[in-house]
């Protein structure tokens, strides 16, 4: 109403000044509503003009957009908002200054300028409000107990010159956390060796070992910091190619490799810059905003070293949007994760969960998160049906979420593998089996502990939760439980943890062909002394002989893509502990058809107890059926008396006959396509079996089953052939032998 009376008056203005003025007189409207336009001529009569300024250009908002720092947070504990204002003319800009903050309660939350304070657990609302337009964003204060805290890094090896930034998180225990860097207070053992500034920054000054202690609220961490002679040898910019249409984010990670061939994160301590801010602009902590279409350049700089990337911002729109959730089911108190794919006008699709906007269609039932730490998580509140909304530039996708009255009654963890080699990292994941019968993959809901911390660490932090860091060095196999609790209720996976050390690192593919500006996987694989395969591809370093024609990532969320630039010849090595991979040969041409070679990592292998499969020990992948234990030494604690059972594929190298042989004590048996081939299950002595013929095709796989049992005494379990051309029985190599 206060526009449409302004409009009014100026309009009358208008014809007041335009009637009664002389024809030789020029006439003046200044108005302090909106911009002004430029004067123009306005025809008074057929042969006079009169110069008038125009009619001003009402600006007016529109709309509002109301953020808040997190939307789940400590009682007694504060946020920030921060509104955005969309006006009429198109114009976006910052209005937290400008508009009244209300609370809806002020029992539950309580505001003061743009600061809001959770009082009492709860819902509440705060809204918005300028020249009538208003917008509303719910909070959710919560009371629950410190658990503990965990660090971004709980040991540190540091250049002599370098700088890393600790980031803090509290658990609790009501399936919660939240950053509280802010709060923490750090202090160093030695300054002379690394100096900790209040924000959690270690800054190196000199050579040598000391401690980051870290306190929050009583509970104590400490983090060990190296710092040595370390120099950068170069820093890895990822997304290498990327694209992002206009008015998205993107998340940039900055990875630093180190002269040891260690990798650093480095994303919150370098320096950051685009080359055209009108097209994308980016933060300190690496968080780019496209503004306009066009190419730019994103640098990072650290300790002297700087890598560009390109990156474009894509004028292409986006035809709809694809709103997933982690769950449609949910019980009260649980958190659901959200995730939307953007389709594109140029068929291309993208995850842009980081850009839309989410809306819960009751408040009161569930809880929809807008803020980046915990953007689209959403909080259950009570029982009820609820929509959740996510839109971007006018286009929205809507899922159903029904919060159920059903309990937790048990929580069943997983793994990968239930064998873990020495040094060898693992992600873990958590189901609730709730009283409906219906399995809801809470993961990020569980608070996860270990049995051991002698054995390493879990993580509970949001981005990698459920990580496990393995520290066993045992001689000899080791037991370690994995524990995830949820609203009282405990889920444990036994996992076994082997000794043994790497033999070798292998890579895939070993050669390839690509064109320019493309992007693929690369894998790494540890093989052990013990014939254990362990693929490892995110725990290696990785490297290029030629960075201006391809780039290969060492940053936490991609490692091991690789990014084809310029044409050339470039070699990819991944290190790990001191090994290295033979070289793998990446050819880049735009000419050539593009290929990868296709290499096998091994079998997987069922270790049992007893000589007729009778108790599942554990499982792995073995690179090669190529054994000779001595007594009592086969993996995984199996015993004297066990019985393996390796699956797969097996790629032929030959088109035409080759001849499959064994050497086993004691039972052996080979199926190839379901056709058993080597048939010696009784026991007996070391024994050869050989001269059967099986056809093969030259890069074809055939589905392949050994079994073999050891009835006691020394055991031999070997898979041979020989192709026409080969001078000998080999055992079957690695890289045919699929899993």
């Amino acid at each position: 109403m206060r526009y449409e009376i302004k409009l009014i008056m100026i309009c009358f203005t208008f014809f007041i000044l335009y009637s009664c003025s002389d024809s030789s007189e020029s006439s003046s409207l200044v108005s302090n509503v909106g911009s002004v336009t430029d004067t123009t001529d306005v025809t008074v009569n057929n042969d006079e003009s009169t110069k008038i300024e125009a009619l001003p250009e009402i600006v007016l908002l529109e709309s509002i957009d109301l953020y808040s720092s997190r939307t789940s947070f400590l009682v007694g504990e504060s946020v920030e908002l921060i509104a955005i204002g969309h006006f009429s003319n198109g114009s976006v800009s910052e209005i937290t200054n400008d508009v009244s903050f209300v609370s809806s309660d002020q029992g539950i939350l309580e505001v003061s300028g743009s600061e809001v304070t959770g009082v009492m657990a709860g819902v509440g609302t705060i809204t918005a409000t300028q020249d009538g337009v208003s917008q509303s964003v719910s909070l959710l204060p919560f009371s629950a107990t410190l658990i503990k805290i965990e660090a971004n890094s709980l040991g540190l090896s540091l250049p002599s010159d370098g700088s890393f930034q600790l980031k803090v998180t509290a658990i609790y225990n009501n399936g919660q956390s939240r950053d509280v860097t802010e709060s923490a207070v750090f202090t160093s053992s030695d300054d002379s060796i690394a100096t900790v500034d209040t924000f959690g920054k270690v800054i190196a000054q000199s050579s040598g070992s000391n401690n980051i202690t870290i306190n929050f609220e009583s509970e104590i961490l400490i983090v060990e910091n190296t710092i040595s002679a370390l120099t950068v040898s170069s820093i890895q910019v990822t997304p290498v190619i990327g694209e992002k249409a206009v008015g998205e984010i993107q998340q940039f990670h900055a990875t630093a490799l180190l002269s040891d061939n260690s990798t650093l994160d480095v994303t919150e301590v370098c320096s950051w810059l685009s080359s055209d801010t009108n097209k994308l602009e980016i933060d300190n902590a690496g968080l780019a905003s496209m503004k306009n279409s066009g190419s730019t350049v994103v640098s990072a700089q650290y300790q002297g070293v700087i890598s560009h990337v390109n990156f474009i911002v894509s004028s292409k729109v986006i035809t709809s949007l694809s709103l997933s959730l982690s769950s449609s089911i949910s019980a009260i108190g649980m958190i659901t994760s959200s995730t939307v794919i953007g389709h594109y006008s140029d068929s291309s699709t993208d995850d842009i969960t980081g850009s839309v906007d989410f809306i819960s269609s009751d408040n009161s039932i569930a809880v929809v998160s807008n803020s980046n730490l915990e953007k689209g998580s959403i909080n259950s509140l009570n029982l009820g049906e609820v929509t959740i909304t996510a839109s971007l530039g006018g286009i929205s996708s809507s899922v159903q979420l029904s919060v159920s009255s059903i309990s937790l009654s048990s929580i069943r963890v997983e793994t990968s593998s239930s064998l873990l080699s020495a040094g060898i990292n693992a992600y873990f994941f958590a189901f609730g089996i709730y009283s409906d019968g219906s399995e809801i993959d809470i993961t990020n809901n569980v608070n996860w502990t270990l049995s051991d911390i002698a054995y390493g660490s879990i993580s509970n932090v949001s981005e990698p939760k459920g990580l496990y860091t393995n520290t066993f060095i045992g001689n000899s196999t080791g037991n370690l439980d994995i524990d995830a609790e949820y609203a009282g209720v405990v889920g444990s996976l036994n996992i076994i943890l082997a000794p043994g050390s790497i033999a070798g690192i292998s890579i895939t593919p070993l050669s390839a062909v690509k064109n320019t500006n493309k992007n693929f996987e690369y894998r790494a694989f540890a093989n052990f002394t013990d014939g254990a395969s362990v693929e490892i591809t995110n725990i290696v370093t990785w490297e290029s002989s030629d960075l201006n024609a391809a780039i290969i990532s060492n940053g936490k969320n991609d490692t091991g893509l690789l990014s084809t630039i310029t044409e050339g010849t470039v070699g990819i090595v991944a290190s790990y502990k001191g090994l290295s991979s033979l070289s793998s040969s990446l050819i880049i041409d735009n000419e050539q058809a593009e290929l990868e070679s296709d290499n096998g990592t091994g079998l997987s292998a069922s270790y049992y107890s007893g000589n007729n499969f009778d108790t599942l020990e554990g499982q792995r992948v073995d690179s090669q059926v190529n054994f000779n234990w001595a007594q009592g030494s086969a993996p995984l604690g199996v015993g004297d008396n066990f019985s393996v059972r390796w699956e797969g594929e097996i790629k032929g190298k030959f088109t035409g006959d080759c001849t499959i042989a064994s050497r086993s004590d004691d039972g052996f048996r080979v199926y190839i396509n379901e056709l058993l081939v080597i048939d010696v299950w009784f026991a007996h002595a070391p024994r050869w079996d050989y001269n059967y013929s099986v056809p093969f095709i030259a890069g074809e796989k055939q589905v392949i089953k050994i079994e073999f049992f050891e009835n006691g005494g020394h055991a031999v379990a070997e898979l041979y052939w020989q192709c026409p051309g080969d001078v000998a029985l080999e055992a079957i190599p690695t890289e045919y032998l699929f899993n």
